[in-house]
């Protein structure tokens, strides 16, 4: 009796040892990008004054990487962690970098070149990330990038093109 309640001991810790163990990701999948529509929940200004929003309701309206420059757009990615265990919270970096020279905005001293900020996402689960041109110092016409990192890992890097509204409407999608 004694070797069964140390063996069922012993296969609780193992379980238990397992279940802390730390998601292991391989990779993102990036299975949409372009213009987005969507609903914000709640906004704050961050510490480097670029608003950011708690979104919902994520809707790709168009698939392209050209994106016009112009208030109001939302350009951004849809994505898939690979890794294990499934349905695993991870936290990883959303960086969103910025044509050069960089943007300026309200209180800026020096040229805002990529912001940084958290996002938690599952693993084997659908994330979203995006950026929504919302004041004038944000229409910065050339390449935008958004990263996913985990750690000092570049786990996706999708690359959008700003452009004059007119020139998005002579060359098209």
């Amino acid at each position: 009796m004694m070797k069964l309640a140390l063996v069922a001991v012993g296969l609780i810790g193992c379980a238990t040892a397992a279940a802390a163990q730390a998601p292991q990701v391989r990779g993102i999948e990036i299975f949409e990008a372009g213009i987005y529509e969507r609903g914000v929940s709640s906004s704050h200004r961050g510490a480097d004054g670029v608003l950011q929003s708690d979104t919902q309701d994520e809707r790709l309206v168009e698939a392209t990487t050209r994106i016009p420059m112009r208030p109001g757009i939302t350009f951004g990615i849809s994505y898939r962690i690979a890794g294990s265990p499934e349905g695993e919270p991870v936290t990883v970096q959303r960086i969103t970098r910025y044509p050069a020279p960089g943007g300026w905005p309200p209180g800026a001293r020096t040229p805002l070149r990529e912001t940084t900020s958290p996002q938690q996402v599952q693993v084997g689960g659908t994330s979203y990330s995006d950026y929504k041109l919302e004041e004038a110092w944000e229409l910065i016409p050339g390449i935008w990038t958004i990263e996913i990192r985990l750690g000092d890992r570049v786990l996706a890097s999708q690359r959008f093109t700003l452009v004059a509204p007119q020139q998005f409407a002579r060359a098209g999608p």
